[in-house]
C-alpha cells in the first residue's frame, strides 16, 4: 500500500495541505492581501460565499489602510449572522447585523455601500437597518480576503465571488446583487 499526501490532525474540519519532508511544519492562515490602488470611498462590497465550518467571528472580505484603525468589512458575528463593520481613524463607525443565522454548507451572498452618513448591509435580498452617522475611513490601501487586518477572525469556507464598486449603490441595487 502506497500513501501519500495522507493528513492527519486534530478538528471537526481539515485545514490546507501543508507539505512536509522530515521536519513538521505550521501552515500560515489562508489569508490574502493585496494592494489596492484606485480604491476610495464611497464604495460597495459584495461577497459571495459558503461557510465550511462555525469558528464564530470571521473577516469574509474588507478593504483596509494596511491596519484595522480604518476598514470596511463585510464579516460574520459571533452570533452567526451576516455583518459589516465600518472603523475610522481607531473609531467604530459602524457595526450592523443582520437577522438570520449563517448555516454551515449553504452559500449566501452579501453586499455593503459605505458612503458618508450612509451604511447599508444586504444579505440574499435583505436589507438591515441603514447607519446614518458613519465617518469614511481612511483612502484604503489593501484589501483582504478571508481574515482581517487585526490578524484574527479567520474565515474557513469558500469565496466564490468578490466584488468591489467604487460608487455607493442604492439600495434597490444591493438588494439585486444578493439575490
Amino acid at each position: 500500500i502506497y500513501l501519500w499526501g495522507a493528513q492527519i490532525e486534530l478538528g471537526a474540519f481539515p485545514s490546507s495541505y501543508i507539505p512536509t519532508t522530515t521536519a513538521s511544519a505550521t501552515r500560515a492562515a489562508d489569508v490574502l492581501t493585496v494592494s489596492s490602488p484606485g480604491v476610495d470611498y464611497p464604495l460597495s462590497l459584495f461577497a459571495e460565499f459558503e461557510r465550511a465550518v462555525d469558528t464564530g467571528s470571521a473577516g469574509i472580505f474588507q478593504v483596509d489602510d494596511g491596519d484595522s484603525t480604518d476598514r470596511a468589512m463585510l464579516s460574520v458575528h459571533s452570533t452567526n449572522v451576516a455583518a459589516l463593520y465600518v472603523r475610522a481613524a481607531s473609531s467604530d463607525q459602524a457595526t450592523t447585523t443582520l437577522a438570520g443565522a449563517l448555516t454551515v454548507g449553504t452559500r449566501y451572498k452579501m453586499a455593503m455601500r459605505v458612503s458618508t452618513n450612509s451604511v447599508r448591509l444586504a444579505r440574499d435580498g435583505t436589507l438591515a437597518t441603514e447607519d446614518t452617522s458613519a465617518t469614511m475611513p481612511a483612502t484604503p490601501t489593501h484589501i483582504r480576503f478571508g481574515g482581517t487586518s487585526a490578524g484574527s477572525e479567520y474565515f474557513f469556507g469558500y469565496l466564490k465571488r468578490t466584488g468591489i464598486i467604487n460608487s455607493a449603490v442604492n439600495d434597490a441595487g444591493l438588494q439585486a446583487m444578493t439575490l
